[in-house]
């Protein structure tokens, strides 16, 4: 018995130069029933590792230029009314050197105590406990005079100086706390109302009490949102397909509803005013939205229908990504050790970016209604801005490599689990080699290949970071120019565009690394041929599985804001105001759990899509690599291929050897292709 063969499209040849190449794609499909090679692998794309290398060095550089030549506190510290900072060393006019006081206070004029018109700030050593006049000047910086009240200290200082120096250095400024090393006055002094506008010291108090308060609360809706991410998990293993057949059917529902019930609203508006029913606004909209989506269902019918046998595959691949997250069970721990190398290194980028900044030139900045001296802006010199432009994109190529390595580490998990051999009871065995093992293989053999895929997704991310400073600063020059607006709209739209299809090839071509053990270069080629002979499979299965996991993220962030805001809002102990525990802004607190409860359920759904990609490539390796019948695939998948040969047995149709014709594909056997 023989069959006519339809081998696979082999992949062009690698790109000579930066990236090395490794077995031929021949090599790889002749390896029938024993799977990938997972053993013997080359190191490659050593270039780009050099490259990483000596970009990591540039960044340690960058960190001691910003560290020798920058203080932060130059940023952080108010300016005072005669351009000086407050807490620094300054020169006095008789060649002595006196250091102002850390502490900023807001003053308004001697003649008012109104902070809604022109305020500015003198550099205290405390924040004053009471309504007084404060004075500075270049010879003794910042000073009380003497006197009970402030007009006592006027007439003193009038008395003394004269009315100009009261008008030009004194003002006046009222009893504050301290914070942040800002005076904020106190609720009861005159000048409360309008400082609150610029600081308010009532918001800051109870936003930190209330996250104080309900610190355990917080940690506790947490834990309930990461169990509730892997609930939800657990319930799309299980029951992803009755679930996904259940949404498809409600949304095709929902248009038909929806249509039938704007019709039936446009009739009712004809039948009451036959005459002139066709210039009612209201008509006009539900006969057109219903027409519109009718058409919407009839299409999304036909999508359906055509598209029936590709959704049930990306089912298929939910269970079989559910099962192998079940037998690799610290696979949902790579995402969150990523997530805490990010932050780590983005805190560590924010440093030294702020003493960067801060060796620049800080001028204080004017805005009506605020307190000049409390705003500052930065000017960069030319060099100065070369070199932060190559810190950003040093922080986006470290970002972009731990997530790589995330994602190739995810791969190499899931494709040693999918091509392990079945033990008699039908579990798979993959020889313990689980995230440690891949980890391993992706540090020793892939370094480079991750550093070549991050390097390009961090270009792309300083160039669009370079065009959105160019269109703010066009913003400022020219806002009504059309023209201009709309061609910086779409080039911002174009690099969007393009990181994004970056990011979806890298994944797929990190997962052919781990497939195949290629370069780069060789792997984005193997992954681009890859997903255009199954573009309509890879399409339904990112589609359905995209929706499935917002549907979790939402759900993820839902339950623990929820569950949050429902004890703060009905537990005694928290919303009794009478209680020193009580919690007086549930709603920020709520809104923290929310947002890091998303996080969660990003982080877990993320290793779960990751997963999915990397079954759907071994799906199609395992055909590629076995002439179409998948030796690995087992349970859903087998079954789905195995009605699929069936079909083509029975209408007299060739058995589908290629990957394009797996799912449903089928065509017939040309004598030609004997």
């Amino acid at each position: 018995h023989t069959h006519n063969r339809h081998p696979a499209p082999s992949a062009p040849a690698a790109m000579p130069g930066l990236c090395c190449t490794s077995e031929s794609y021949d090599e790889v499909k002749d390896r029938k029933e024993t799977g990938p090679d997972f053993e013997h692998r080359e190191i490659n794309d050593v270039f780009f590792l050099l490259l990483f290398f000596f970009s990591c060095i540039g960044m340690l550089v960058v960190m001691g230029v910003g560290y020798s030549s920058g203080d932060p506190s130059l940023l952080y510290h108010g300016i005072d009314f005669m351009g000086r900072s407050c807490g620094k060393p300054f020169p006095t006019e008789s060649g002595t050197e006196l250091t102002l006081g850390v502490n900023s206070a807001f003053v308004a004029p001697a003649s008012s105590s109104d902070l809604s018109g022109t305020t500015i700030i003198y550099c205290v050593d405390a924040c004053p406990t009471s309504d007084v006049l404060l004075c500075s000047d270049a010879v003794v910086g910042t000073y009380q005079p003497p006197g009970d009240d402030i007009a006592e200290q006027t007439q003193g200082v009038t008395a003394a100086k004269g009315s100009d120096y009261v008008e030009q250095h004194c003002g006046v400024t009222s009893a504050s706390s301290s914070q942040f090393t800002y005076c904020i006055p106190g609720a009861n002094s005159t000048l409360y109302a309008a400082a609150s506008a610029v600081v308010d010291s009532r918001a800051w108090t109870t936003s930190f009490e209330s996250i104080i308060n309900a610190g355990w609360i917080m940690f506790a809706c947490g834990i309930v949102a990461l169990v509730f991410s892997f609930v939800y998990l657990k319930l799309l293993e299980y029951f992803a397909k009755p679930v996904t057949i259940a949404a498809i059917i409600t949304v095709g529902v929902a248009l038909v509803v929806s249509g039938y019930l704007l019709m039936t609203h446009a009739n009712a508006l004809k039948e009451g005013n036959p005459d002139s029913y066709s210039d009612n606004i209201q008509w006009q909209t539900s006969f057109y939205g219903s027409i519109a989506i009718f058409i919407l269902a009839f299409l999304y019918l036909l999508l359906m229908c055509f598209m029936w046998s590709r959704f049930m595959l990306a089912i298929d691949c939910m269970n079989l990504a559910g099962e192998a997250l079940r037998d690799t069970p610290t696979l949902v721990f790579v995402p969150l050790i990523i997530s805490i190398v990010s932050i780590g290194a983005i805190a560590w980028w924010l440093n030294t970016t702020v003493y960067l900044f801060s060796a620049g030139e800080v001028e204080p900045l004017s805005v009506p209604g605020v307190p000049d001296g409390l705003l500052k802006t930065v000017t960069l010199n030319t060099d100065l801005q070369r070199i932060f432009v190559f810190h950003m994109f040093g922080l986006f190529w470290i970002l972009a490599f731990f997530v790589a390595f995330g994602e190739l580490t995810t791969a190499l998990v899931t494709a040693r689990w999918y091509f392990s051999p079945r033990k008699d009871d039908g579990e798979r065995d993959n020889d313990g080699k689980g995230v440690m093992w891949a980890t391993g293989v992706a540090a020793k053999y892939h370094t480079g290949s991750v550093a070549a895929g991050a390097l390009l997704v961090a270009i792309v991310q300083t160039v669009r970071a370079i065009v959105e400073y160019l269109d703010y600063k066009r913003r400022k020059m020219d806002p009504n120019n059309k023209v201009v607006q709309c061609a910086c709209c779409c080039v911002k739209c174009c690099l969007c565009c393009l990181e994004r299809c970056l990011k979806f090839i890298n994944r797929q071509a990190y997962i052919q690394i781990a497939l195949t053990g290629a370069s780069f270069c060789d792997a984005c080629q193997r992954a681009f041929a890859t997903v255009a002979r199954n573009v309509a499979r890879v399409g339904a299965i990112k589609t359905v599985a995209t929706a499935f996991l917002l549907i979790g993220k939402l759900m993820t962030a839902a339950a623990g804001g929820g569950l949050c805001f429902l004890i703060l809002t009905s537990v005694d102990t928290y919303s009794n105001p009478a209680n020193e525990t009580a919690v007086s802004n549930p709603m920020l607190v709520c809104s923290l759990v929310a947002l890091f409860s998303y996080a969660i359920g990003s982080l877990t759904m993320n290793v779960f899509s990751t997963t999915i990609d990397a079954i759907l490539m071994c799906f199609i390796h395992d055909c590629d690599i076995n002439d179409g019948a998948p030796q690995f695939a087992g349970g859903e998948l087998e079954a789905h291929v195995d009605r699929l040969n069936k079909a083509a047995k029975d209408k007299g149709l060739e058995h589908p050897h290629d990957t394009k014709a797996t799912d449903g594909e089928l065509r017939e056997n040309p004598a030609s292709s004997a």
